[in-house]
């Protein structure tokens, strides 16, 4: 199997407004959707205590105010226990006392925290791979599109003439068990081009494209070259 991946937590993403569309067979899911306002956030099923390395690769589709990348896995049980979920990745940061923050968000991201902010449009293709005290993001963009920004507190549109792959990593505690995450606003969309790999995905996977066989790679370099 070419670039294994993890799932996503159907249930609280479905009671944050998250929708998951499935190909025809009933199987795959190979859209994701927010309905109503955000942010909202939506975490993956598996955990770096459940899984060695955790995986996804989505497509920008709809809303590019984003932010994506891993918040305490504990944290994540501790608000649903008491159904005050995070909305928002960089709202972890206050939340853990400001001893967590992993990720990045994109620059038209109002108001995030997180440590990174990159440019991200309509067709940014994200992948994130996590391991134990490790995060590492790359951000490849089109480079035949148009890119939304702020300007005296309005939106507007302009060539995108940034680069065409982001590339960095971040270190965390090792003793940090974390989820994947994104927070979403109004209109978000993602595509799953990920193939899910965990014993926990059931029906999450779909087919692998292309440019899985380089994310494989980078897989097998993360686990020293094992059998993935």
């Amino acid at each position: 199997m070419e670039g294994p991946g993890v799932g996503f937590h159907l249930d609280l993403g479905a009671a944050e407004g998250f929708t998951f569309h499935r190909d025809p067979s009933g199987g795959a899911v190979r859209e994701i959707n927010l309905l109503g306002l955000g942010p909202k956030m939506l975490v993956s099923d598996l955990s770096t205590s459940q899984a060695r390395v955790l995986r996804w690769r989505l497509r920008v589709l709809g809303n590019t105010a984003v932010e994506f990348g891993a918040v305490p896995a504990n944290l994540q049980l501790a608000v649903c226990t008491l159904q005050e979920r995070s909305e928002a990745l960089h709202k972890c940061l206050k939340e853990t006392g400001n001893a967590f923050c992993v990720g990045f968000c994109a620059q038209i991201t109002v108001g995030s925290q997180l440590p990174f902010r990159v440019p991200v449009v309509k067709g940014t293709v994200v992948e994130l791979l996590v391991q134990t005290g490790k995060a590492q993001f790359t951000v490849e963009n089109p480079t035949d599109t148009w890119e939304a920004r702020w300007e005296n507190k309005h939106r507007i549109h302009t060539e995108y003439r940034g680069p065409s792959v982001i590339h960095f990593t971040q270190d965390f505690a090792s003793d940090l068990d974390v989820k994947l995450a994104l927070t979403a606003w109004a209109k978000a969309s993602f595509e799953v081009l990920h193939v899910c790999g965990g014993p926990m995905c059931g029906n999450q996977a779909v087919e692998p494209q292309n440019s899985d066989t380089q994310a494989t790679e980078r897989i097998r370099h993360l686990l020293g070259n094992s059998k993935l």
